[in-house]
């Protein structure tokens, strides 16, 4: 009686089998197997007696089933980016595209932004297989101290073309949400005055730190108080981008004299100010004062002047 013998590796030890009886004359032989793994390979061969057939193997289609989405905690979040992460198992069902949905109202249903993941090649990713995989695409251009909700998009039907794909058929991940770094004032520093003379000096400051936006306005405060109380006058030098040294030259100043001044910026969270510093004028050039005395040893051919500088 011929037996025909399958198994999931080629060289199983215990494989299933079924036996077929009753037949005398040449003929094809068939077995029909069930309780087999979607998405395996099985190996198989006929056995009469002592004599076997060649092993030949076999893969059993594999389940589609829906993918399993998952959103994960925004990372590098600051005050106008963040990076949104996701995980995707396709689940042997075929991914077309991938993207991330964002927006600053929780149903993310409108006014929101799609970020469709790039292969590297001008294609929308994809993804395939029964395993878990970790995907994340970097946003920017957002503002501070905003709330943004976020989800994983995985497609499984889709058209148009990288960046513009459209996505008909989906699974989402759930909602999480952000908020973005707040805008805080920016950190100024007042350095010390170059090139004083007895009428004149450069002011001197930078903006060590933006607060996260650059400056809008900066400039100088001076003035003969020590705390600036009273304020000579404020030089307005404008916008700043990013971190920066900035500088002006104030003129019609008082020969040695205490001038106190201080550097500020102004961002869109406010203001902040430099410390105080001081530095005092050279002493001025005056015109001499002459004196022009009574001339003497006055003879008919000669005559002494005599003056007092």
């Amino acid at each position: 009686s011929p037996t025909l013998i399958g198994a999931s590796s080629a060289t199983a030890t215990t494989p299933a089998s079924g036996t077929l009886d009753g037949l005398t004359n040449p003929t094809l032989l068939s077995l029909n197997l069930t309780g087999l793994t979607p998405a395996t390979t099985y190996y198989f061969k006929v056995v009469a007696g002592s004599v076997s057939g060649d092993i030949l193997s076999f893969t059993t289609d594999a389940v589609l089933a829906t993918p399993t989405v998952t959103t994960n905690a925004a990372t590098g979040v600051s005050v106008n980016s963040a990076t949104l992460n996701g995980s995707i198992n396709p689940n042997l069902t075929p991914i077309t595209a991938i993207q991330f949905i964002y927006g600053t109202s929780p149903p993310l249903t409108t006014t929101n932004s799609t970020s469709t993941l790039d292969d590297g090649a001008g294609a929308a990713l994809t993804a395939g297989g029964s395993s878990a995989q970790s995907f994340s695409t970097t946003t920017t251009g957002l503002v501070g101290g905003t709330t943004y909700y976020y989800k994983i998009r995985a497609c499984t039907a889709s058209s148009g073309t990288y960046p513009n794909i459209t996505c008909s058929a989906f699974t989402d991940g759930s909602i999480l949400n952000f908020t973005a770094t707040a805008v805080t004032v920016p950190s100024v520093s007042t350095n010390a005055p170059s090139s004083v003379t007895a009428t004149s000096m450069a002011l001197n400051g930078a903006i060590t730190a933006t607060g996260g936006a650059d400056a809008t306005q900066s400039g100088f405060a001076y003035g003969t108080s020590s705390s600036l109380t009273t304020v000579i006058a404020t030089s307005t030098l404008g916008a700043q981008s990013g971190t920066a040294s900035f500088s002006t030259s104030t003129t019609g100043l008082s020969g040695n004299t205490t001038y106190y001044i201080r550097a500020y910026s102004t961002n869109s969270a406010g203001t902040s100010y430099g410390a105080i510093v001081s530095t005092t004028t050279l002493t001025g050039i005056v015109a001499p004062s002459v004196t022009t005395n009574t001339p003497s040893s006055v003879t008919s051919s000669a005559i002494t002047f005599n003056g007092v500088i």
